[in-house]
């Protein structure tokens, strides 16, 4: 099961979440995970923002903006959202299981 966060705005429901498209985007636009703790004023709005694209991709960022204002516990949050972007990641890189795996060899 995907990672996701849900939560409701002004009646409106909302689901943050990232797949491989998404995460490449956020990267595009400039994302690295490494820089978080140096530039977090760059950083962590790009991962916010990027949580929307999914689901959520014409929502104004105005209202985006508006939503992080109120969020509690940012810290934690902050913390989900990384997990969330790293699983599109991490299944890029997953071993299939051995009855579906394709075997390859190199020729040097």
């Amino acid at each position: 099961m995907a990672k996701q966060i849900k939560f409701e705005y002004k009646g409106k429901p909302y689901t943050l979440e990232f797949n491989a498209r998404t995460v490449k985007e956020v990267q595009n636009s400039g994302f690295k995970k490494e820089e978080i703790s140096d530039k977090s004023l760059i950083m962590l709005p790009l991962l916010w923002h990027g949580a929307f694209l999914m689901h959520h991709r014409f929502e104004k960022p105005e209202v985006i903006e508006d939503i992080f204002l109120l969020m509690g516990d940012k810290m934690s949050l902050y913390e989900k959202l990384v997990q969330m972007y790293e699983e599109p990641i991490e299944a890029l890189i997953d071993e299939p299981d051995d009855s579906v795996k394709v075997d390859w060899t190199a020729s040097w």
